[in-house]
């Protein structure tokens, strides 16, 4: 009799699973055609920029963005990306440029082996990224394929390069990146410039391209995607116990390696510098190592007063390039709510592609997301298109 009622229990159990699995792959499949299969908004002011994007990009306009079938929400676009992302074919050789304070800068040039090109193609990696990043390389192979000559821009330190001065990359300081386009412009003084920048590259492109100090801006054409458009607010984010625990702690530990991984250096300019290096190590969040060094390192009086500096969202109505801008609302770095749609369509340089989701550098899509995201889909129509037709974006009104 136990043996029975064991028997019946089981398959009693086994019919309901039977049931269940089914409903829920035919439910949660409808919400995905339904509902996660979406049209991206594109979001921007009336003026050139906008007729040129109704006019030369359907595939963003009209096109629908297909997030991975079993990864619909940020958190899951944000961790997995990294981990399927498989790496395009591409070979660098580096150069190593040198500022104006005694840094340096090391450039990872695309080995192509050709003799003309279309444009000049410049990758910004995000905090402590550098051009073996993931999503570095398939931005450059995206540009290769389309003839340019180009460049990944490794902030100092990044990259696997070193630090000569106790400089680094900041979210407010623009004086690199003039001074690389400057020389790559030199070197490259026909082909027109096209900057992306990712994260941390594209806080450091728009913060630069807002900069009314730098008349010539050497560059002709931005794209940038993920940005934190306020540091307020996104710190705010970033300290939710979640984000604090896996995205907070991991960057700031790396904030902190970096440091570690240049301490002769530093040790070096002890009594120079502005904040006490033994401090470092304490550091466990990015606001913890911002507070400590990048602020006083800078010269700002607080770690207020540097956020307010780096948030574009406050001297975006500067701009006067063209910049296309790719952002989720559910990047846990820059949420809905630090996003100004509004301030954004008051500026007709401005353009934003909002997706519902893609987290932060996510924008997973396939069933096995092995190859190019979403954000590599806009780049590349977005590279090509303005290669094409960049005349009538300039006479447009």
């Amino acid at each position: 009799m136990q043996l029975f009622a064991f028997n019946n229990t089981f398959l009693i159990h086994l019919c309901s699973w039977k049931i269940v699995l089914p409903a829920f792959f035919c439910i949660y499949s409808s919400y995905y055609f339904m509902v996660v299969i979406h049209r991206p908004k594109v979001i921007c002011g009336q003026g050139r920029l906008r007729q040129f994007i109704e006019k030369r990009l359907p595939g963003i306009t009209k096109g629908y963005y297909y997030p991975t079938y079993w990864a619909p929400g940020g958190h899951l676009q944000t961790l997995f990306r990294a981990i399927f992302q498989m790496l395009p074919p591409i070979r660098y050789i580096r150069e190593v440029i040198s500022m104006p304070d005694g840094g340096e800068v090391a450039l990872d040039w695309v080995d192509d082996n050709k003799d003309t090109y279309r444009g000049l193609a410049v990758i910004l990696p995000g905090l402590t990224g550098g051009s073996q990043s993931t999503y570095s390389q398939s931005l450059a192979y995206q540009a290769k394929l389309f003839s340019c000559r180009t460049v990944v821009y490794n902030n100092r330190g990044c990259g696997n390069s070193t630090l000569k001065t106790p400089n680094f990359a900041c979210a407010a300081s623009t004086d690199d990146l003039y001074h690389v386009l400057k020389f790559l412009k030199t070197r490259y003084p026909d082909l027109p410039v096209i900057v992306a920048g990712v994260s941390l590259g594209g806080i450091i492109l728009s913060n630069y391209l807002a900069n009314e100090n730098i008349k010539e801006k050497y560059l002709d054409f931005g794209f940038a995607a993920s940005i934190a458009w306020n540091f307020h607010k996104s710190q705010i984010s970033l300290e939710e116990p979640f984000n604090r625990i896996t995205y907070n702690r991991y960057l700031g530990k790396n904030l902190v390696k970096l440091a570690k991984n240049n301490h002769e250096m530093f040790d070096k300019h002890r009594d120079q510098l502005p904040f006490n290096l033994d401090d470092v190590p304490k550091c466990i969040t990015i606001a913890d190592f911002d507070k400590c060094v990048t602020a006083p390192l800078f010269g700002y009086k607080s770690i207020q007063d540097y956020y307010t500096d780096a948030s574009f969202v406050f001297k975006m109505h500067k701009v006067t390039t063209p910049v296309v801008y790719l952002n989720a609302p559910d990047d846990p770095f820059s949420p809905l709510s630090a996003i100004p749609i509004d301030d954004i369509q008051k500026n007709p340089n401005l353009a934003l592609i909002l997706t519902k989701t893609g987290g932060h550098i996510g924008f997973m899509e396939g069933l096995i997301p092995t190859g190019q995201t979403y954000m590599d889909r806009v780049f590349a129509q977005l590279l090509k298109s303005y290669l094409d037709h960049s005349s009538e974006l300039q006479k447009m009104d």
